[in-house]
């Protein structure tokens, strides 16, 4: 009893760096998932790349400005990030791989009523989250055509950089 000291640590470092490797290992899972996700239809790829994007912008500041900045999906993540919003071509090209696949899967199975049932909701779900994102594209397009900020390629600037992003 007497050789039992209790010992109370009220710093923040400490915990961040007791949470930074979970965090890492996290978002590089993510990560890996989302790019499997790339290649494998009907393996969702987004929702994984912004989950490795949430954990690294909380763990590395170098990975995540690499994965922001990353040529395949740094504008998609950086657009969803300061917009809110998908590409418009993005969101129709997931729409229509979606449906093609539910498509495809229930004619060559034929599954119970049920399970029909179960995978319409689903494709329905995926499709007013798209819409939804869609429209959100479209009123920040809109509002900065008001502002002025389109550029002659047709692409919104960023109206913040990474540093400004991060502080």
């Amino acid at each position: 009893m007497k050789n039992q000291r209790k010992t109370t640590v009220t710093s923040r470092s400490f915990t961040f760096r007791a949470r930074r490797p979970l965090l890492l290992a996290t978002g590089g899972l993510a990560l890996a998932a989302g790019i499997v996700g790339i290649f494998v239809p009907l393996w969702p790829t987004t929702c994984f790349l912004l989950v490795s994007a949430a954990c690294f912008s909380r763990s590395s500041d170098r990975l995540y400005g690499w994965m922001t900045t990353n040529r395949i999906f740094g504008r998609h993540l950086a657009r969803y990030r300061d917009q809110g919003a998908v590409d418009p071509k993005v969101c129709w090209g997931s729409l229509l791989v979606l449906w093609s696949s539910l498509a495809l899967s229930l004619a060559l199975t034929w599954p119970p009523v049920w399970v029909w049932l179960g995978i319409a909701g689903v494709g329905l779900g995926v499709t007013v989250h798209l819409r939804t994102l869609l429209q959100r594209m479209a009123a920040v397009s809109r509002s900065d055509i008001d502002d002025g900020r389109i550029q002659g390629s047709g692409s919104v600037k960023r109206s913040r950089s990474y540093s400004q992003a991060r502080a």
